[in-house]
């Protein structure tokens, strides 16, 4: 008996196991009694009026049995703001008026604490018109109320990006300017809350290049003061590719949400991944739009957008450690009807349904500089082989990126978008979506694919839109994906022990059962 117990116990440790290392995600569950318990009561520390137009309010974390979900802010008795941080700038308020805050703490179970104490201030009086800004004094101990006085500032350039870090004493407004002259022609970024520390990044500079910059920072009082004004050279001069993006870039909704999941690129000096979003289009840049994720993680809950719009448009931006952004990964995703029955998307159909592509443009609607790239204007490039989507056999490695490039000469200055869709190779119902922008010297659209790591037959599409002749232009073309002989045998082992994994484990287990047997058969007969 000792003995069946002893191989039932090995049988049970050896198939748990195995179901561990079967896999490379583990769904860890804790079963018991439903949460009923409410967080601890926050308590509202402060509620200091800032500007004419805002109030900062601070409060202490609380405790949950489970964890803390977030917190809401009320104003006046009126829920405004939800957050997970202990701190909110509450903006856009009316000069000379009092407004009374209090927070309450909330749990994934849906717990809520008590309401903490009331605070209340009024903010003050609309300051008069603002001054011609004056440079401010690096001499000065921290400014005064009515002038804002720089602590520090931090510029860290890249090849087509610079990035500013701005510290002061006192809150105040930014606005960052910046140009090839001392006109500053090319834009400016300015912030509506009140800090003390701010960051901001410029996009699509020239990589090698020399820029003016000019920062100024405003009073609670609206008094501009000069806080900087220099030079700063993003680096490099040469074309340089922009870096891979991320692979599998996928939204899904789930009821008012929409969930966000990707693949990291593997190259060296990846940096972060910012995810931005608009109800507009595509986001073409890492500012076009809501930045919703910044970070090396997988996956984004983007909670109850779909209550606000429908469709919603995502763009997943790669950014490397010199500062260079990638062309973008794209995903879409719509709102279903409901049909009162409380199913998500059940007999109920798309919101918004975007327009059908077509092969070939309507040529009433063609605007005369309208031009579809021919099929060999296309290059998809791997390594040093470069073909294009007029040749036949089109062959790639999964295990290696790749580029996909239209010459900007093959595009008409009217078009406004261009999309590489890649169909799953393994399951040709998924497909993945990237933008090409144009490179650094300006002589061609790309985008940088990263491996796929699968084979298998795929389909790349090109599409192109003209937003002013709502028209669009296709091209396709079929791609096989293939794995080198150095990646099949790092793949087969795996593949092979896990597909005879079972069978292995049952015949040894059966030997060792009938071995045991047998040991204690010889000792019964002793």
């Amino acid at each position: 008996m000792k003995v069946l117990t002893l191989i039932f116990s090995t049988f049970l440790f050896v198939s748990v196991a195995w179901a561990q290392v079967d896999t490379s995600q583990f769904n860890i569950r804790i079963f018991g009694g439903e949460d009923l318990e409410a967080p601890t009561t926050p308590t509202l520390l402060s509620v200091t009026p800032i500007a004419s137009t805002q109030i900062d309010v601070v409060w202490s974390a609380s405790i949950d049995n489970f964890a803390v979900a977030g917190y809401v802010l009320y104003r006046d008795n009126n829920p405004f703001a939800t957050t997970t941080q202990t701190n909110f700038s509450d903006t856009g308020l009316s000069p000379s008026t009092t407004y009374q805050y209090y927070v309450q703490t909330f749990d994934a179970a849906g717990n809520y604490s008590a309401t903490s104490s009331t605070l209340s201030t009024t903010t003050p009086d609309t300051p008069p018109p603002p001054p011609d800004p004056v440079v401010a004094s690096s001499t000065s101990n921290g400014g005064t109320a009515t002038r804002v006085v720089l602590d520090e500032l931090v510029i860290s350039s890249g090849f087509s990006t610079t990035s500013f870090a701005i510290k002061t004493a006192r809150p105040a407004r930014f606005e960052v300017r910046w140009g090839r002259t001392g006109s500053y022609e090319l834009g400016y970024i300015a912030t509506e809350r009140f800090l003390r520390d701010y960051q901001t990044t410029l996009t699509d500079l020239e990589p090698g290049t020399v820029y003016e910059y000019e920062v100024i920072g405003y009073s609670p009082q609206g008094i501009p003061s000069i806080l900087e004004r220099g030079q700063f050279t993003t680096l490099g001069n040469e074309a340089l590719f922009a870096p891979e993006n991320v692979v599998r870039f996928s939204a899904v909704a789930q009821n008012t949400d929409v969930a966000l999941n990707w693949q990291l690129p593997t190259f060296a000096g990846f940096s972060y991944v910012r995810i931005v979003r608009s109800h507009l289009g595509y986001p073409t840049h890492v500012q076009d739009g809501a930045v919703i994720y910044q970070g090396s993680g997988t996956t984004f809950l983007d909670r109850n957008i779909l209550e606000q719009y429908s469709p919603v448009y995502y763009t997943a931006f790669v950014v490397d450690q010199s500062g260079r952004v990638s062309s973008g990964a794209i995903a879409q995703v719509f709102a279903f009807e409901s049909t009162g029955d409380g199913g998500e998307g059940s007999g109920g159909g798309l919101i918004g349904v975007p327009p059908p592509v077509i092969e070939v443009p309507e040529a009433e609607r063609l605007l005369p500089e309208f031009r579809m790239p021919d099929p060999s204007e296309i290059f998809i490039t791997q390594g040093s082989r470069t073909d294009s989507f007029g040749s036949e056999g089109l062959s790639l490695k999964s295990e290696e990126l790749f580029l996909v490039s239209i010459p900007k000469s093959a595009i008409a200055q009217n078009l406004k978008t261009i999309i590489a869709t890649l169909t799953d190779p393994t399951d040709n119902r998924k497909s993945y979506s990237f933008l090409l922008r144009i490179n650094n010297d300006d002589t061609a659209y790309e985008a940088t694919v990263a491996p796929l790591m699968l084979s298998g037959t795929s389909g790349l599409t090109i599409t192109i839109y003209d937003y002013e002749a709502r028209v669009v232009g296709t091209r396709s073309q079929i791609i096989d994906f293939y794995t080198s002989r150095s990646s099949e045998q790092m793949v087969f082992w795996p593949d092979f022990f896990i597909a005879y994994q079972i069978p292995l484990l049952s015949l040894t287990l059966l030997f060792l059962l009938l071995f045991l047997l047998f040991v204690s058969y010889r000792k019964t007969l002793t």
